[in-house]
């Protein structure tokens, strides 16, 4: 049973319901760009044998950056890296995500905007409408969706030896 105001009516629920879909969706695109992105900027030691050393790897999807695997803000190319010109454009990649983590990613992101003070209605009861849609809209417990990036590769130059700063940080000369 939904939890609202006596005086909202059938309408202003709706609107909670239409609200609580596009959080869905939203959630669901950049679970999917995240993961991506964090799969596609993930070298394999083939990879580096390839290209001879060690890679910087950056991948793109919607949102989402990721380098060497791990998401990141921004991303500088390190000194001593040139572009391989192997990475490109990723035309699809199909994704399966958990209900669970699209739930839990709306609801984040729905109280960080504070679409529960919008709607005046309290989190407990907001979580348990977003579990309702959410059982509605994917029913298999899974979701598969696609996505499509690009991806740009760097390899550190064969003439940048890497050497051991007194920090005991690599350095490259």
């Amino acid at each position: 049973m939904p939890v609202y105001p006596k005086e909202w009516g059938p309408s202003a629920f709706e609107d909670l319901e239409d609200d609580i879909a596009a959080y869905l969706k939203d959630a669901e695109e950049e679970l999917a760009n995240e993961r991506a992105a964090e799969g596609w900027s993930t070298p394999t030691d083939e990879d580096e044998m390839e290209a001879g050393g060690d890679l910087y790897v950056v991948a793109h999807f919607g949102d989402a950056v990721a380098v060497n695997g791990d998401l990141v803000e921004d991303y500088a190319i390190p000194e001593g890296y040139e572009d391989t010109y192997r990475g490109g454009e990723i035309p699809t990649d199909e994704m399966e995500l958990e209900e669970e983590h699209i739930v839990d990613r709306a609801i984040m992101n729905m109280v960080k905007d504070g679409l529960h003070k919008k709607h005046v209605i309290e989190k407990d009861a907001l979580k348990r409408e977003v579990q309702k849609i959410a059982d509605q809209t994917y029913p298999r417990r899974f979701v598969y969706t696609s996505v499509s990036g690009e991806s740009e590769i760097y390899a550190r130059r064969p003439d940048k030896p890497e050497i051991e700063s007194d920090e005991g940080e690599i350095d490259y000369e």
